[in-house]
């Protein structure tokens, strides 16, 4: 119950709907590229909640730092809200990375054909209203946007190269941590069957120390009853 009451588990939920709806999008434009469709407004609408998802797992973050510091986590508690984060981010980068690729995949298809050859003059509403200059302007505001989309694309796969090496870092220090923990419980466990060993030879000393105590009782008693009898039948005779 606790969980649901905590603020910071509600907007991650939210933000984890957000990211789905962003799949959706995208699916919604791959098929509307397949039936020939305009995918415009589909990808517009999904590099928007990308927006505003990265704005939110920044708000999270912010967030879970503020927790941490006042110690209203345990450091546990605190890893597995990293992890989560990493992930929902990689997961934000990755579609932004699907966006950018299409986006330069489409520009590329309006100066070059399928094969890759420059296709025949085909007037456009871009191109229509230009002269010669016109044109040239245009293929180096296209060629700009393409180095733009680039640089975008080349930043969102250093980022999720990071986060990756990010998350495979913390892999690599709890796999330490359970190494150590189980070094800790083999030897724990060594010194108990050593403590359990000491105490059956104890026990046994003990048991053997009773035995010999109760020989010597009865061998005094058997002595001391003979002194009697020997006394009594001195008096008599």
């Amino acid at each position: 119950m606790a969980h649901f009451a905590d603020p910071w588990v509600r907007d991650f939920s939210d933000a984890s709907r957000m990211a789905d709806d962003v799949a959706g999008l995208i699916q919604e434009r791959n098929d509307a590229i397949k039936s020939k469709g305009d995918p415009s407004r589909l990808v517009a609408a999904a590099r928007r909640k990308i927006a505003m998802l990265m704005a939110k797992s920044d708000r999270l973050e912010t967030g879970l730092r503020a927790a941490a510091e006042k110690s209203q986590l345990n450091a546990t508690e605190v890893r597995r809200r990293e992890d989560l984060l990493l992930a929902l981010r990689f997961k934000a980068k990755e579609m932004a990375a699907v966006l950018t690729s299409a986006q330069s995949a489409a520009n590329r298809s309006a100066l070059l054909g399928r094969d890759g050859r420059p296709l025949v003059a085909v007037e456009t509403e871009r191109t229509a209203s230009r002269d010669n200059r016109g044109l040239v302007a245009l293929q180096q505001e296209i060629i700009q946007e393409q180095d733009s989309e680039l640089e975008e694309l080349e930043s969102t796969v250093a980022t999720t190269k990071h986060i990756a090496l990010t998350i495979n870092g913390e892999l690599d220090l709890h796999r330490h941590l359970l190494d150590d923990l189980d070094d800790n419980l083999q030897s724990t466990n060594a010194r108990v069957q050593l403590a359990k060993k000491k105490m059956s030879i104890f026990m046994r000393r003990s048991d053997n120390t009773c035995n010999m105590l109760l020989v010597m009782m009865l061998a005094a008693g058997l002595v001391f009853v003979a002194l009697v009898m020997y006394s009594i039948l001195k008096i008599v005779l």
